[in-house]
């Protein structure tokens, strides 16, 4: 995660599949801002969800946004959620098809209207608008510079990003800008979201076809 140039922390998702076929995705974010040698500000936010049979059952989250803690658990019932947050208020959402998270790994994320916030727990309307195909840096790990992607912008309550996903909607890139002083936090992708650590990750339909084929011969070898 960079602002100014500057390394200012690290998003990091990693998947598994767990023994009864599900997925889990853990989503992990330590940020934080200097100024002149002083922490000003101090992000820590980590996530779970379990998906089973390509619906979101689950979601479990912790956060600290500098200093005020958040948490949020989500439990799929009949039809819908049953979301409790840290305030100790219950919600039940219907949601027959199931919903997304904020987390933007999905690939159908492009496509939603509302969204599980991963903070607070509030199920948000949100709008999400194709702005065209726009080239960003490739992850560190491919020896090419630049890779073709589709770049989105999401706006909703007190949201407002943008999203790149590559030719597989693979997510390759996030950006917003900070309303505190304008500027702006852009990702520079490490590695695709998913490495082959595990022979049946790459069979996953949710997020087996973000596998780069490179690894997934390696781990074969």
């Amino acid at each position: 995660m960079l602002r100014k140039g500057e390394t200012i922390g690290r998003h990091e998702i990693a998947f598994k599949t767990l023994p009864d076929g599900g997925l889990a995705v853990d989503v992990s974010i330590r940020l934080k801002v200097k100024f002149a040698f002083i922490t000003v500000y101090r992000y820590e936010h980590d996530n779970r969800e379990v998906w089973r049979n390509g619906r979101l059952v689950a979601l479990n989250s912790a956060t600290n946004n500098n200093g005020t803690d958040l948490s949020v658990e989500a439990r799929w019932v009949d039809g819908g959620y049953r979301i409790v947050t840290g305030a100790g208020e219950t919600v039940d959402v219907a949601a027959p098809d199931g919903l997304l998270a904020t987390s933007y790994w999905h690939p159908a994320t492009p496509d939603q209207d509302r969204l599980i916030n991963t903070q607070t727990g509030a199920v948000m309307d949100v709008t999400i608008t194709g702005r065209g195909p726009d080239a960003v840096a490739a992850p560190a790990d491919q020896a090419k510079e630049r890779i073709e992607a589709t770049r989105y912008h999401l706006s909703g309550p007190d949201l407002a990003f943008d999203l790149w996903y590559d030719a597989d909607r693979c997510l390759a890139k996030i950006a917003f800008q900070v309303k505190r002083d304008g500027s702006t936090i852009a990702y520079r992708p490490t590695r695709r979201p998913v490495a082959s650590v595990q022979d049946d990750l790459a069979q996953h339909p949710l997020i087996g076809h973000c596998i780069d084929p490179k690894e997934q011969e390696t781990h074969a070898s």
